[in-house]
């Protein structure tokens, strides 16, 4: 009989799960009640126990004791030392010991598939391991979309050596709360779901409980490796039965089982592994109401309650995904980790999000075939929409890319950028030949910090590249992707042999007035450069300007369309269209034009922003001025490192004060920001008391200048790594007398943003509002008036995924922001 400890959680971001583990760490206890602490690897099926000194570890049967272990004669078991383990963080003296053994010792390749077998036959009654895969397949929902009401069925278990402590609405906020926050979680099992299926599916569980166990959980952590939890899931069904539950009423598998079943229980299994350690299995010994039961899981039911176990073992039950994650090492790494539910989780209270193959699989994602495209493409970060370049000769082969960023659901990814996947629905994640494969532009599937492309890295994916685009069978696949831009909310790069024809923006000019700003009503030139980028000579070539955004019914294009001519190769060509302002246009507004280049069906495209108004770029020039944007140094490119700059503002009008309202702001960040941060003082220079010191990418609060002089001064510093966007600010001028009723701005803030269903736009104070939500090219897509509230809510769903731009206006007041649906 083993010996019967308790187990303890010390790391917040990992719980005990039936999932896989990755070196993860968990605090155990041993029989004098000493805590050790012991990183775990491997899956459900077969887990391998290692302490801070990687040595690998056992419970000793005879004694209890967690011990170092030393590999049997025959390799194909582990044997303890006697020699305990008395590991932990705190304290480094208890790791000077040496076991006489190497490190990382593991059972031989034959004896782990023999045990991952044998328990795939205890949690599944499978032959083996492969069958438990092969299932998946079997029951794939591919080409059918997961939507609707989907009802699961959660059962809450203790014991009367483990009583529960907590409610029974502490389980039913978790499965099914529509803002559960507790414990830290962002939304609960139900929140998940809905967000990243986009508000198709709202998946609830019925949860019954807390149901009394009649054996204690040490009698049923004494048994075999899940018979105890699968004996008390029998129980807990008929009780459930004998009150009176029509088991029909939940969702139904096509071969008539319950698509879900989540059972939590209380109780901490001594040893991994085995006995009541959590894990999903099947159970089909229950009938009632013409349904049975079927697949299940089991988590962990003690606080502190996270989502990231039931989100991943649900991924298994209601959307058919299997694991992506290696069983074992004999087939290399995953080297997918975090950018993947179904391999890792992330953080527990906040799971990432499913790989974008899984996800179009249920019919959750808007893709785009580019097979054979030479384009620029566009790519927004985070939203379920990716684009697909096919293989011709295999129709199940295929590439798949998506922007990432480490926001949101993907808080928790291990790297930004573009994603570049490889799936093959031959294949499986358990041979060398994936289904589902991550390429990692480092060429290093362990490091999954530096997988994503972007700006500075690999400069192009292609046939000649390390890593390579080539197919499985060692064909190339034609695709070349480069140019990538830096990561953000939106990256851009280039698919295919990359255009004939390449835009840059040069400038604009002849604007009426001649004071070199943009004001209302005025007429102007930009001026665009047309490079050829061909050996031969360009002859056929046009390109287009099309106002976008919030203000593009106010702009018009006198000019739309214009043909270079003859471009020789290497050579560029300066082409300008004429713009005329409306007369209606506001200082401030933000002007996005987008020009299109085509020849012989390859295209490219440049996107550019102007403000209407006067604009300051960040420089060492006292200003005295009222009603300006002031800008970092590159404006509307990201600033450059090493930059030291002191600038002072003042009131033009001597009686009034500066008053600086913040549009757009992303420094690099960092605590006490040491790297690039901008300072503002309250006065004429940087003796002047300091405002604020700013970094990151958090909108500052408004400043008003508090001094005498009416001045405010900046400086800003730019370190040695790393550049950002930098910042947007709208500064006027107010009257002193005012100044206490500045703060009554509106703070436009949505959330969540991404959104995917609904979107709640959050306003700071009760007001009227006008808010209008508008296309990138300038189209009113809604407007929601808001009487006396907050907030508005706004029904997403009806919009195509993208990027749109949001104005609120509150009598003189307005404010804008961006929403990104999914």
């Amino acid at each position: 009989m083993r010996y019967f400890t308790t187990l303890l959680f010390l790391l917040s971001c990992f719980i005990l799960s039936g999932s896989n583990y990755h070196g993860e760490l968990f605090s155990f206890v041993q029989p004098d009640g000493s805590e050790v602490d012991v990183r775990l690897y491997g899956s459900e099926y077969y887990i391998r126990a290692e302490g801070l000194d990687g040595y690998t570890l056992v419970r000793d049967t005879e004694s209890g004791w967690i011990c170092y272990a030393r590999l049997s004669d025959d390799s194909r078991s582990l044997v303890s030392t006697k020699i305990k383990y008395t590991g932990t963080q705190a304290k480094a003296t208890t790791l000077r010991v040496d076991p006489g053994v190497p490190r990382h010792l593991d059972i031989s390749a034959d004896a782990v598939h023999e045990i991952m077998d044998q328990n795939a036959n205890r949690l599944f009654g499978a032959k083996d391991l492969k069958a438990v895969q092969d299932g998946y397949s079997a029951q794939s929902r591919a080409d059918e979309v997961l939507e609707g009401n989907l009802k699961g069925l959660c059962i809450v278990i203790d014991f009367s050596d483990e009583v529960g402590t907590l409610g029974l609405q502490e389980y039913i906020d978790l499965c099914n709360g529509l803002n559960y926050t507790k414990y830290g979680n962002n939304g609960s099992l139900r929140q998940y779901y809905a967000d990243i299926s986009g508000g198709l599916l709202d998946y609830e569980n019925v949860v019954y409980g807390i149901f009394r166990a009649p054996k204690t959980f040490k009698q049923y952590d004494d048994m075999p490796y899940a018979q105890g939890a699968r004996e008390i899931l029998g129980l807990a069904l008929k009780w459930i039965d004998d009150q009176g539950f029509d088991f029909s009423s939940l969702s139904i598998n096509s071969d008539g089982t319950i698509q879900a079943i989540n059972m939590m229980y209380t109780g901490n299994p001594p040893d991994w592994a085995q006995g009541m350690w959590f894990h999903q299995g099947y159970y089909g010994e229950f009938a009632a109401d013409g349904v049975r039961s079927g697949r299940y899981n089991t988590s962990p039911a003690n606080a502190p309650l996270t989502i990231g176990t039931i989100v991943h073992e649900n991924g298994h039950m209601i959307g058919k995904w299997p694991d992506t994650y290696k069983y074992s090492n004999n087939t290399g790494p995953d080297g997918i980790g975090a950018f993947d539910v179904m391999c890792a989780t992330g953080p527990s209270n906040n799971p990432v999000l499913p790989n974008p193959y899984f996800i179009d699989r249920v019919g959750w994602g808007h893709n785009t075939d580019v097979t054979g495209w030479n384009t620029r493409l566009r790519d927004t970060a985070n939203i379920y929409s990716s684009y697909t370049y096919n293989n011709p000769n295999n129709p199940r082969e295929f590439f798949i890319f998506q922007s990432r960023l480490k926001t949101g659901r993907s808080a928790g990814i291990p790297d930004e950028g573009l994603t570049v996947w490889h799936i093959d629905r031959n294949g499986d994640n358990q041979t060398t030949h994936h289904e589902v494969y991550l390429v990692h532009q480092n060429n290093d599937v362990e490091n999954h910090s530096g997988a994503c492309f972007r700006n500075g890295r690999l400069e192009q994916y292609n046939y000649d590249s390390q890593p390579n685009s080539d197919w499985y069978d060692g064909n190339p696949s034609g695709l070349r992707l480069w140019d990538f831009s830096d990561k953000g909310a939106i990256m851009t790069y280039h698919i295919g042999n990359g255009p004939s024809l390449g835009l840059a923006y040069v400038d604009y000019e002849n604007d009426s007035n001649g004071d070199g700003y943009l004001s209302a009503g005025e007429s102007f030139d930009i001026r665009i450069d047309v490079t050829n980028f061909e050996a031969g000579l360009s002859t056929d070539s046009k390109v287009t300007c099309t106002p976008a955004g919030p203000h593009a019914d106010l702009v018009t294009i006198l000019n739309p369309s214009v043909e270079p001519g003859e471009i020789g190769p290497g050579e560029g060509k300066e082409i300008v269209f004429n713009v005329q302002l409306d007369a209606s246009l506001e200082d401030f507004s933000v002007l996005i034009f987008r020009f299109d280049v085509e020849e012989n069906g390859r295209t490219d495209f440049l996107e550019k922003e102007l403000i209407a108004g006067r604009i300051y770029f960040m420089d060492s020039v006292r200003v005295d001025d009222c009603g300006f944007t002031f800008m970092d140094p590159s404006g509307f490119d990201s600033y450059a490192n090493n930059v030291d700059l002191v600038q002072t503002f003042y009131a033009a009008d001597p009686s009034k004060k500066l008053f600086v309202q913040w549009v757009e702001f992303e420094l690099e960040g960092g605590a006490g920001c040491q790297n690039d941060y901008l300072r503002v003082f309250n006065g004429p220079d940087i003796s002047s008391p300091l405002i604020k010191k700013l970094c990151g990418s958090a909108l500052p609060s408004d400043i008003l200048s508090e001094n005498e002089e009416g001045a405010l001064t900046f400086r800003f510093h730019s370190g040695q790594n790393n550049t950002f966007p930098g910042w947007q600010a709208k500064i006027t001028c107010v009257e002193a007398s005012s100044a206490s009723g500045i703060s009554e701005k509106i703070g436009l803030s949505v959330f969540p943003n991404p959104a995917g269903g609904t979107a709640t736009f959050y306003f700071g104070r009760q007001a009227d509002y006008e808010v209008q939500l508008y296309d990138m090219l300038g189209q009113v897509m809604a407007n929601i008036p808001v009487i006396n509230d907050d907030r508005a809510r706004f029904d997403t769903s009806r919009l195509t995924p993208g990027m749109y731009l949001v104005r609120v206006r509150a009598g003189s007041a307005m404010a804008t922001g961006k929403l990104i649906v999914e």
